[in-house]
Parts: C-alpha cells; sequence; structure tokens
C-alpha cells in the first residue's frame, strides 16, 4: 500500500498591534524601544526581544532598553516575550529604515482547549515518535536532531478524528547537531490529521548559533546549511522575488486538474457494479473473482475521478510574479516544482520505490496575492501549501533563519 506524505504549512501568529513608530532615512536597518507593563506602565528587564526565524535577538536592560541593528532588508516578525507576559509580535518591513519602537506587554492569561487540558494518554512515546516524524522529519539531517525537552509536551491523540494533537507551555529547546544551531521554538500548536492525510503546525523559532569546536566542524555546518538552503522553499521564493528562474535549478509548470479517461463516469459504473452484483449473488453473498467482470468495474470505481495534468512551463519569473512597490506572487493555483538536485533516499523509500534525480513537488497558493521579500519572508503564510518533497522536506530539521546568506 502506497504511504502517504503528509502536507503541511507553517503558520506563524502575528499579533498587528503597531505603536510610537518612526521612519528615517538611514541606510543601515535598525531598531530600538523601551519595553513596558501595559498595567503599571513600568519598564520589563531582561525581556527577549528578537525577530522570529532568525539569530537576531538580544535582551532588554535594567531600564527595558533593547537596540537591533545591522541586518538585512526584509521583513520580520519583531518577537517581545518575557515570564508572566503575553508573547508578542509586531510584523515589520526594513528597507535601510529605523524604527523608534516601544511595546507594552500585557499580562498573560493563560488558557487552553478542552482538548490540551486532557491527560497525556498511556501511548505518549508512540505519540511522540509520531509527533517527531512529521515536527522535526526524516531527513539526513534529522537524524542529528534532538528535542532536549521533550517530556514537557503534552500530546493527545483524538481517537474520534484520528488526529494527534501536541502543544508545550515552554519553549521546546531543539539541538541541530547537523547545521550548528539550538532553537528555542514557542509551539503555539501542532495537529497530524489521519484521515485527511494533513499536518498544521504553528510557532515561533529562535536561532541561538552553536560554536563549532573546529574549523573542520564549522566547514561541515556551512556544506549542511547550503543543501539545506538549495531546492528549499525559502530559496525559491529568493530566485523568484531576484526574477532569477533561469539557470536557477528550478524548473515551474502550471498544473491542473482534469477528468480521468481511465475512469467511466459514476452512473455508469453503478449501472454495471448493480448488475455484475446480482449477477454474481449465490445465496445472499456476492462472490467475487479476481478476473471476474464485477471485479473489473471495481478497480474502475477505485480509480481517482480527477487526476493531474502538467501544462507549460513557467521560463521566467515575470509570468507569475509581479514587480513594483510590492512584489508578489499574482495568482492562485498550484504548480509543479522540480529543483535538480537528487531525491535523498528516505523520502523515496517512504513512497516505496527508487529514489529519483530531481526532487519534485507541488505548491498550491490559495490566493490570488502573495506578497514575497527580499529575505525569504512571505505572506499570508497561510496562503501556501506544499506537498511532495518540499512537503516532505520542510520540517524544523532543514529550517533555516531568515537572516542565513547563501553564496555560491
Amino acid at each position: 500500500m502506497r504511504c502517504k506524505i503528509f502536507n503541511h504549512s507553517i503558520v506563524f501568529i502575528v499579533l498587528v498591534v503597531l505603536s510610537s513608530v518612526c521612519f528615517g532615512q538611514q541606510t543601515e536597518n535598525q531598531i530600538k524601544g523601551v519595553v513596558t507593563d501595559s498595567l503599571t506602565h513600568e519598564p520589563v528587564p531582561y525581556a527577549n526581544v528578537y525577530f522570529a526565524n532568525t539569530s537576531i535577538g538580544t535582551s532588554t536592560n535594567e531600564k527595558g532598553e533593547y537596540s537591533l541593528s545591522g541586518f538585512a532588508d526584509g521583513k520580520y516578525d519583531l518577537t517581545i516575550s518575557s515570564v508572566g507576559f503575553k508573547l508578542t509580535q509586531y510584523p515589520l518591513e526594513f528597507s535601510g529604515t529605523t524604527y523608534n519602537f516601544s511595546v507594552m506587554l500585557p499580562p498573560e492569561v493563560k488558557t487552553l482547549s478542552s482538548i490540551l487540558v486532557k491527560p497525556d494518554t498511556l501511548n505518549w512515546q508512540n505519540n511522540y515518535n509520531e509527533f517527531k516524524r512529521y515536527f522535526i522529519g526524516l531527513t539526513n539531517n534529522a537524524q542529528k536532531v534532538e528535542i532536549e525537552n521533550k517530556k514537557d509536551i503534552h500530546l493527545f491523540f483524538d481517537a474520534s478524528t484520528s488526529t494527534l494533537y501536541a502543544h508545550c507551555k515552554v519553549p521546546l529547546i531543539i539541538s541541530n547537531k547537523a547545521l550548528g544551531y539550538r532553537l528555542k521554538y514557542q509551539l503555539l500548536s501542532f495537529y497530524l490529521d489521519y484521515k485527511n492525510g494533513a499536518t498544521q503546525y504553528a510557532g515561533i523559532p529562535l536561532f541561538i548559533n552553536v560554536k563549532a569546536k573546529s574549523n573542520l566542524e564549522n566547514n561541515k555546518w556551512q556544506k549542511s546549511k547550503e543543501k539545506s538552503y538549495q531546492g528549499s522553499f525559502t530559496h525559491l521564493i529568493n530566485i523568484l522575488y531576484h526574477n532569477k528562474l533561469v539557470s536557477s535549478g528550478f524548473e515551474i509548470f502550471e498544473l491542473h486538474t482534469i477528468r480521468n479517461k481511465e475512469r467511466p463516469d459514476e452512473a455508469y459504473l453503478k449501472e454495471r457494479l448493480d448488475y455484475w452484483r446480482k449477477k454474481k449473488m449465490n445465496g445472499g453473498v456476492v462472490v467475487i473473482d479476481k478476473n471476474d467482470s464485477l471485479s473489473y468495474y471495481l478497480s474502475l470505481k477505485n480509480k481517482p475521478e480527477f487526476i493531474d495534468s502538467v501544462g507549460r512551463q513557467i521560463k521566467s519569473a515575470v509570468e507569475i510574479i509581479s514587480y513594483g512597490k510590492e512584489v508578489y506572487i499574482k495568482s492562485k493555483g498550484r504548480y509543479k516544482v522540480t529543483f535538480k538536485e537528487r531525491e535523498e533516499l528516505a523520502y523515496a523509500a517512504d513512497l516505496k520505490r527508487a529514489a529519483r534525480n530531481k526532487q519534485e513537488s507541488i505548491v498550491n497558493f490559495l490566493e490570488e496575492k502573495t506578497i514575497i521579500y527580499s529575505n525569504g519572508y512571505y505572506e499570508p503564510i497561510t496562503n501556501v501549501f506544499l506537498s511532495g518533497y518540499l512537503g516532505w522536506s520542510e520540517k524544523i530539521a532543514e529550517l533555516l533563519p531568515l537572516d542565513y546568506t547563501y553564496k555560491k
């Protein structure tokens, strides 16, 4: 039986509440301000201030002051967290910009859904193995990734919906010895829907660079990062943003859904199946032989009603990208995306076939407009649905920070 590859969509929760913003004309990007308690208006010292999904971060001083500077243009989710306060985010775009940005943190109000307050099942270890498979991944790098505080994860399997849920009150501490990072990951939600073959998780990651023990280890990490980046969705966004699709290693094709000509229409199949069931009735029991007509029409009914049809190739990014004040993917729909590198063996093993020389994915843009940025950020994050190779590989084990710079 063919194994299912679970699709996924990574969602970062964004709270859009801006205050005291001013724009400067400096060439270096900078943001600074003061973090205070929204109730007492007192400064919040030692709060964590960082850009989600990057290694760019700091802590407030005793006066609640913070400052970040010298980072690349693009869009980032400024994230502020402190014990006893609600984790808060602000999406901000930078292009040689200075923000004077002060933040008032609201106190934390802890509420959990009815599912999350249920006790862990007796099958915690099995549930954790499934969670790790679809959260960390199965790539070669995944073998060198560990969640240091895995016992903090609350896992619940809802048998009525065949769905596994995960939640964690504290940040996950994830060691990635393949890429040279430690990750603080605030897991906001996770579900694995077995019935519909889909998984989705939401979280806020902060990357912490690990100091290499030697030049050899550092070089190994750099090569692993390059391999993770090449063919990734961030790589694809970067290629499209800079209009460099030609000779990038990516190929993009329109993908259409058409009726399967090998499957007759439903009315015809019903008529034939009813006829042959009556013919094969013996003592109130339908007897099926693998070579008879009833078996033949049952096999036709089991064929998919609709199949994918590959359309024209996108030769240039301008065919699907609008370049102006905003750079965005200007149409919704599904695209077949291939990348020149060979599939990992674990992916082919999941599909019970030999590995192929190109990585093949389906990228589905659910809405008409998906805005993209130079650092790989895109929005709305829920506009993009990945399946195929990217749906399998785009997990935490391969995750790189937005401030990672790929050099050919």
